[in-house]
């Protein structure tokens, strides 16, 4: 007893060509979107189009891994803006940033900029005039909490922390 395949290809009346393109087309539109919908899962890629820029350069375009949850100093992070933003931005504009202090370091603002870990970084908030009430005073500072971050903008215009 031999098998029979369901659909030969040596008898041209059970099979046409243009069968097989289309099954052909629909496998790779079904793996094509699981990948897709695999990576947009997985990761955020975009572009920094706010109004203050946040990423220096014409290099603006970024990748996130929406899966690690531990970020690093240097990292870059993307959250949805709150109330503290607005008006600058509106609530819920996509901000990314990168990551200049963990939980436990202390963020000290004075007038020459401002100092993480002891380390002074020049100033880079021109917003800091607009901000009024809700900037930290000069010299004043805070120890980060442990389940948050302090994050910065690489370009000098971004709308920090």
């Amino acid at each position: 007893m031999s098998i029979q395949p369901l659909i030969s290809h040596d008898n041209p009346e059970a099979c046409h060509p243009w069968m097989d393109r289309l099954l052909n087309a629909v496998l790779v539109f079904v793996l094509l979107h699981a990948l897709v919908s695999w990576f947009s899962h997985r990761f955020l890629i975009g572009h920094d189009a706010q109004a203050t820029l946040c990423l220096f350069g014409n290099h603006r375009w970024y990748l996130i891994d929406k899966a690690e949850k531990s970020p690093e100093l240097g990292d870059l992070v993307a959250y949805r803006s709150d109330a503290r933003m607005a008006p600058e931005l509106p609530l819920g504009t996509l901000v990314v940033k990168r990551v200049e202090a963990l939980g436990g370091d202390r963020v000290d603002l004075e007038t020459q900029g401002i100092r993480i870990q002891g380390e002074l970084r020049p100033v880079r908030f021109p917003h800091r005039q607009r901000l009024k009430d809700r900037a930290l005073s000069d010299h004043e500072g805070m120890v980060i909490p442990d389940t948050s971050l302090w994050v910065m903008g690489d370009h000098p215009r971004s709308f920090d922390s």
